[in-house]
């Protein structure tokens, strides 16, 4: 076991915030990481109390991944030192805007994924995601990085 998650808020409330609080515990006594989910509703402000959370009782920033960042929070994440990950997926992010995403912003802390799982997806989001990053002239290095080499960095499994 390498990271604890995805943990986070799925609504938000107390008894959300109680078992966060034991498990961003729980990861730093135990060395791992933790990769959060941040909720598709009110994202901007379940992302800044995460975030807080994880100052006062989590891992240090680098070991911390925050999954389903937006266009909104994702300079809020790497600003404060975690990783960021966008989800292409249905009603998540479309692949056309998370090329704009890492245009602006470049590779650095940043992981694409789908999110593919037990609900109705995009199963080639990912791969359409990086079809248009390698045809937006981004340069194969910076699209090996968001798709796959940063993640296996976060991960620890170069």
């Amino acid at each position: 076991v390498v990271a604890l998650g995805e943990i986070g808020f799925h609504r938000g409330g107390p008894d959300e915030e109680e078992a966060l609080i034991e498990q961003l515990e729980l990861a730093r006594r135990l060395s791992l990481r933790v990769v959060l989910h941040t909720p598709a509703l009110d994202k901007e402000r379940w992302t800044r109390r995460l975030l807080a959370l994880v100052r006062a009782h989590g891992p240090q920033p680098g070991r911390v991944l925050v999954e389903h960042a937006s266009a909104r929070t994702v300079r809020l994440i790497l600003a404060r030192g975690h990783w960021a990950g966008l989800t292409v997926n249905v009603g998540e992010l479309t692949a056309d805007r998370a090329v704009q995403l890492v245009r602006k912003i470049g590779s650095r802390r940043l992981t694409l994924g789908s999110d593919a799982g037990d609900r109705p997806g995009d199963l080639l989001g990912l791969p359409r995601a990086v079809h248009l990053l390698e045809r937006a002239g981004l340069g194969r290095t910076l699209v090996a990085q968001v798709a796959f080499r940063n993640a296996r960095r976060f991960f620890g499994v170069e």
